[in-house]
């Protein structure tokens, strides 16, 4: 077994082909500069892979920050929804998509690099499909993710996720025909596609909405409520502290996230590369 212990600075795409490259175990583990492993993890995760069909093993994230944080404390909902949609799809198979933060795999997952700007913990599990195994989510494979303490840097670390995840979806495109790979496809496109589809879509229904503003009163008072969200969301990615509502502070994170996912898809679109960024900063957290 290698771990591969990976810091932000230089693209993990390009970290984890200079790292693979050296490295010499059959099972290669995944961990982020960033997060805390609580003892057991580690051999919880290399445990499963004494079942042969298993090529991929995701541990389970747990955000961690502010509790007064309530904009940015909404990504700690967001990530346990996640980290149950992943244990709802190893019931039925494979997982589509390994964390990032922490995960293991065989080294024949790894047999070819990627192209810079592509996303190793997502491509992993499409890697494992293409040649015949499973991926799995191992609830007991704990790690801490120090989550950001402001709205506005999680909103520039989820652009930077989900154009990689977009340009790998791109790329292992062919795994989305159901005909040929069947649930697989199916979660592959309701799970990645059409989650991040409504980013893209986002503008467009807002500016039908203004058109339809124009002879509707009823799309004149959607219109109405829609932009009182907008307003309310763009006072909360500007705070700088906890002394806003709660409402403010949730709706500033409901906008990050569309405003980070249009802005995702047009650098995916554009195929810009983004490799390479500076750690995002994360507090200090204790287990």
């Amino acid at each position: 077994m290698e771990l591969l212990r990976l810091s932000e600075r230089r693209g993990k795409t390009v970290a984890e082909n200079a790292a693979l490259a050296v490295a010499r175990g059959e099972i290669l583990v995944n961990v982020d500069s960033t997060i805390l492993l609580p003892a057991g993890s580690l051999k919880r995760l290399v445990r499963v892979f004494d079942d042969p069909t298993i090529g991929v093993a995701s541990g389970r994230d747990i955000s961690m920050g502010d509790s007064d944080n309530e904009g940015t404390g909404a990504e700690s909902s967001y990530v346990g929804y996640e980290m149950w949609i992943r244990d709802l799809e190893t019931q039925v198979g494979s997982i589509v998509g390994a964390s990032g933060c922490f995960y293991g795999s065989r080294r024949c997952i790894h047999a070819r690099s990627l192209p810079p700007g592509l996303s190793w913990d997502f491509a992993s599990a499409l890697n494992a499909r293409i040649q015949g195994y499973r991926s799995v989510s191992v609830p007991e494979a704990v790690c801490i993710v120090p989550r950001a303490a402001q709205i506005r840097t999680e909103l520039t670390r989820k652009v930077r996720t989900m154009a990689r995840g977009l340009s790998t979806l791109f790329y292992f495109r062919r795994l989305m025909n159901p005909f040929v790979h069947g649930s697989f496809a199916l979660m592959l496109i309701s799970h990645k596609l059409l989650r991040w589809l409504p980013y893209l879509l986002a503008p467009i229904a807002y500016a039908a909405l203004c058109v339809l503003a124009v002879d509707s009163v009823s799309a004149r008072v959607l219109l109405g409520i829609a932009s009182v969200g907008l307003l309310a969301g763009f006072v909360g990615i500007q705070r700088r502290d906890s002394s806003l509502p709660k409402l403010l502070t949730i709706a500033g994170f409901v906008v990050a996230v569309f405003s980070a996912g249009f802005l995702a898809w047009w650098a995916a679109l554009r195929q810009t590369q983004m490799a390479t960024w500076e750690p995002t900063p994360r507090p200090h957290v204790q287990i």
